[in-house]
């Protein structure tokens, strides 16, 4: 099953809307590999923070997510 996800940016500041509830885990990794993707596709100017919060349960509903571990 596929569940879309959403990225909204408001300047330098990323909104992952996400369908499910992650563990503290699980949202520190989604957060800096998302972090990650952005800064090296140079969406922001070099040398300014970006900012990634994770906002849950939007959309639709699809469980929880958590790490392997």
């Amino acid at each position: 099953r596929i569940i879309p996800i959403q990225i909204l940016r408001i300047g330098n500041f990323f909104i992952i809307a996400a369908p499910n509830e992650l563990t503290t885990m699980a949202g520190r990794r989604l957060r800096n590999a998302v972090r990650k993707i952005l800064e090296e596709g140079n969406l922001v100017k070099p040398g300014q923070p970006i900012y990634v919060a994770i906002s849950g349960l939007t959309n639709t509903y699809s469980s929880y997510t958590v790490t392997y571990e």
